[in-house]
């Protein structure tokens, strides 16, 4: 009989789209904060699931909530944590977001608001909130792509 990983599984999932990707990543326990990311659970409801791919895609006409603004940014700051501790550590986060704007390394401070050395959920969404309200406009509570290009040409 064939043993397969249950990453290996958890990974093709994923590429199908039958799983989102923050339900393969380890989750926080005791007294850790909890992560907007749907959970395994949530992600089986097709209402909650439908919820999580609108989020994640590009072309969210209605503009995207805050919820949704800060699940796309902790997937994308979370896809660096290459050891799956939760948690993403300088070197991991220089080495994944080289393609981005700016310094990476001044990025990573920018998220690493206690000075730990690393970046967790609770700060992403911090950092992604803080986001959020500066780039509402019109402070409606959606981000538009209108806003969001705004800020592009601002920058």
């Amino acid at each position: 009989m064939i043993m397969i990983d249950r990453r290996i599984v958890a990974l093709a999932l994923m590429m199908t789209g039958a799983l989102p990707t923050a339900a393969c990543a380890k989750q926080p326990s005791g007294d850790q904060a909890q992560s907007t990311v749907p959970t395994k659970a949530q992600a089986t409801n097709p209402a909650s699931a439908g919820a999580a791919r609108s989020s994640a895609g590009h072309d969210n006409a209605g503009g995207w909530t805050l919820q949704q603004f800060q699940q796309r940014r902790e997937r994308k700051v979370m896809k660096a944590d290459t050891n799956r501790d939760v948690r993403v550590s300088r070197a991991e986060f220089v080495a994944a977001m080289t393609n981005g704007k700016g310094d990476p390394a001044k990025r990573f401070a920018h998220f690493d608001r206690n000075g730990d050395g690393f970046v967790d959920r609770p700060e992403i969404d911090t950092a992604a909130s803080k986001r959020f309200h500066r780039l509402d406009i019109n402070g409606d509570g959606r981000l538009t792509r209108k806003e969001r290009k705004a800020d592009d040409a601002g920058e």
